[in-house]
């Protein structure tokens, strides 16, 4: 049962997070995609929940198809949603167009591939001590087998990419904080999902049931500590502006949605006695 309760953890925890990211800022556009994202986490990991739990293998099987539309699309979802935070979307509107038709093509691959031509069968599944274990028939296309993995090695390698990219150019603190800390997570979940879901099947050994919605549980881990230390996708003030207000000689402070001061003027650190240099 341990398997199960991490699943439902796991989609509590992301539903959670990303319903308190949209009703931060729900204008935002990298917090409408990281509400779906995890929305996405969440759908997936309750599925499987339910998959686990099954005593038939029929309806195990149908609901692990289920689980197919949430784990072809979330890969494209989670580089869209880098993509946007790390301020790579393209402004022209052809070009935005195009750009986003490519983070998706993948999916949509992924979707045919595994709901509509090569679903999961009956056969392939097994119980362990665990819940359902699952092992492609030794009959099924290398390119079946290993396209999904192709598929999320790509996103996450452009996904990682793009981060130290963006934590080099930034000039803002809490930016590269935000990076490095996304970084960690995605580098773990890498890590966990090569072991538990190609290098474990490939050897034929001892399955789990699917992981990869329950190690995601660890980028969204990472993700709240950014957001609880470093404002990630909370509302803020762009440098520009940001840059202007610290400048001025009155005295201003900026405050978080939890009246926390984040930033002061310059001016308000002189009427406070507070050497800057100093502190």
């Amino acid at each position: 049962m341990i398997i199960t309760f991490l699943y439902i953890f796991s989609s509590a925890i992301s539903l959670a997070l990303g319903s308190y990211c949209i009703s931060s800022d729900y204008k935002r556009k990298e917090n409408k995609i990281f509400f779906i994202l995890t929305l996405t986490i969440s759908f997936w990991a309750f599925d499987y929940a339910l998959m686990n739990i099954s005593t038939d293998i029929n309806i195990a099987t149908f609901l692990h198809r289920i689980g197919s539309i949430f784990y072809s699309i979330f890969y494209s979802i989670f580089l869209h949603f880098i993509v946007i935070l790390t301020k790579n979307e393209k402004q022209n509107n052809n070009k935005k167009y195009t750009q986003i038709f490519f983070i998706y093509l993948p999916a949509l691959i992924s979707l045919v591939l595994y709901f509509f031509i090569s679903p999961v069968k009956v056969e392939e599944h097994f119980r362990t001590p665990l819940g359902w274990g699952h092992l492609n028939s030794e009959t099924t296309s290398p390119f079946i087998v290993h396209y999904h993995t192709l598929y999320y090695l790509s996103c996450t390698i452009i996904a990682l990419i793009l981060l130290f990219i963006w934590k080099r150019k930034t000039s803002i603190k809490k930016e590269k904080k935000q990076a490095i800390l996304l970084i960690i997570g995605i580098f773990c979940v890498l890590f966990l999902g090569v072991i538990t879901d190609t290098v474990f099947p490939s050897i034929r050994l001892y399955p789990l049931p699917p992981m990869g919605s329950i190690e995601l549980m660890i980028p969204i881990i990472f993700a709240w500590v950014a957001i609880k230390r470093y404002s990630l996708m909370l509302p803020h003030i762009n440098l520009e502006s940001m840059t202007f207000l610290k400048s001025l000689k009155v005295g201003i402070f900026i405050l978080d949605n939890k009246n926390n001061i984040v930033e002061i003027s310059n001016g308000a650190l002189i009427l406070l006695g507070i050497n800057k240099k100093k502190n």
